[in-house]
C-alpha cells in the first residue's frame, strides 16, 4: 500500500542541497523499508486469525513465508507507484525525494513496483488462486488510492484504509467463509489507518487540530474493539498487555499533536501510528493465541525505529 499523503503547499521552503545520496540509498527512501515490514506484520495478523478457523491437520505453514513475501512485494509496488504518481508534486514539496533530485528515473521505479506486483500475482497464484486473485484486488485498491482518491477528505482516509484492511484479509482470502468472519475485523485497520491518514493531513504546514481529534476518536474506537476481542478469549492477559504497549505507544503522542498541532508534533504523530501498527498486529496475534508471533512482531518495533530514522516513513 501507497504511504501517507501529503498535502501541496507553497509555504514551506526545502533544504534542497541534501549531500550525495547512492542508488542503494535512493531506492530504499522510496522503498521506506520500515513500513514494509509493519505490512508483513499485517499479514501475521491475518494468519493469527486463519489458525483459529481452519484445521490443525488442514493448516499448511508452509503457505506462510510465500505469504509473507507477498506481502512485501505489494506494499513496496504500491508506495513506489505513490511516488511515481507524486512525481510533480514532490518537485514541489520534496525535492529531497530521489525522483525529485533525478537519483532515480521516473520510468524505472515505476517499471520495478509493477514488477514487483506481477511478481506478488504470481506467488500467490503459485500457492493458491485465491491468493493471486485477492493480491489483484489489493493493487486494485492501491491504484484507486493513488490515482485521485487520496485528495478526497473521505475517500482518502477510507481508501488507504482499505489497502491495510485488504493486505490483512490476504491470508484469509482462500476461503468465503473465512474472509465473512474475518472482515468485521479487518475494519478495525481501515479505522485505524484512515485515522493516520487524517492525522497526517496538516502535517507540512499544521495549525488544525479537527484532524487530530478525529483521528484520537477513530484510535479510541479501535483499542475499545481490540479489548472487546481480547476479553472474550479465555486468558486474555497477554493481549491485554499488548494492547496496554499500543496504547501506551499511541495516545500520548496523538494527544500531544492535538494540544499542539505543528508540523513536528503532527509528523511525531504520524510516525507514532505508522510504527503502532507493529503493536496492533501483535495485540491481534496474542488474542487468537499466537501470542509468541505477537512477541515476533513487536521484536521488529527497535528494527523499524532506526530505519525510520534513516529513512522516511511518510
Amino acid at each position: 500500500m501507497p504511504p501517507l499523503p501529503r498535502r501541496p503547499t507553497s509555504s514551506r521552503q526545502y533544504d534542497n542541497t541534501s549531500p550525495p545520496v547512492g542508488k542503494l540509498t535512493a531506492w530504499l527512501q522510496t522503498i521506506r523499508p520500515a513500513n514494509v515490514l509493519t505490512s508483513v506484520a499485517d499479514g501475521c495478523a491475518g494468519w493469527a486469525v486463519l489458525t483459529t478457523l481452519m484445521p490443525v491437520e488442514v493448516l499448511n505453514w508452509g503457505h506462510l513465508p510465500f505469504l509473507m513475501l507477498m506481502h512485501a512485494l505489494l506494499y513496496t509496488g504500491g508506495i513506489m507507484m505513490n511516488d511515481v504518481f507524486d512525481a510533480e508534486l514532490d518537485r514541489r514539496q520534496r525535492p529531497e525525494r530521489p525522483i525529485p533530485r533525478g537519483l532515480l528515473k521516473l520510468s524505472m521505479v515505476q517499471t520495478v513496483a509493477i514488477g514487483f506486483q506481477v511478481l506478488a500475482v504470481g506467488i500467490g497464484l503459485f500457492v493458491d488462486l485465491s491468493y493471486g486473485l485477492w493480491s489483484l484486488l489489493i493493487i486494485a485498491a492501491t491504484y484507486l488510492y493513488n490515482g485521485g482518491a487520496k485528495n478526497h477528505p473521505i475517500l482518502g482516509p477510507a481508501s488507504m484504509g482499505l489497502c491495510r484492511s485488504l493486505n490483512f484479509l490476504l491470508p484469509l482470502a482462500i476461503s468465503v467463509e473465512f474472509l465473512s468472519y474475518a472482515i468485521p475485523i479487518g475494519l478495525l485497520p481501515l479505522a485505524y489507518i484512515a485515522g493516520i491518514t487524517l492525522s497526517s493531513r496538516y502535517e507540512v504546514e499544521g495549525g488544525s487540530k479537527r484532524p487530530q481529534l478525529a483521528a484520537i476518536v477513530l484510535y479510541i474506537g479501535v483499542i475499545a474493539a481490540l479489548t472487546d476481542l481480547a476479553l472474550q478469549q479465555h486468558k486474555p492477559y497477554i493481549a491485554i498487555a499488548f494492547i496496554i504497549g499500543f496504547v501506551v505507544w499511541l495516545m500520548p503522542k496523538a494527544f500531544k499533536a492535538w494540544q499542539d498541532p505543528q508540523p513536528m508534533t503532527i509528523r511525531g504523530a504520524v510516525r507514532a501510528g505508522v510504527l503502532g501498527l507493529l503493536w496492533y498486529d501483535a495485540a491481534i496475534c496474542a488474542i487468537y493465541q499466537q501470542w509468541i508471533m505477537g512477541l515476533i512482531v513487536v521484536a521488529l518495533l527497535p528494527i523499524c525505529i532506526q530505519l525510520g530514522k534513516k529513512y522516511s516513513v511518510t
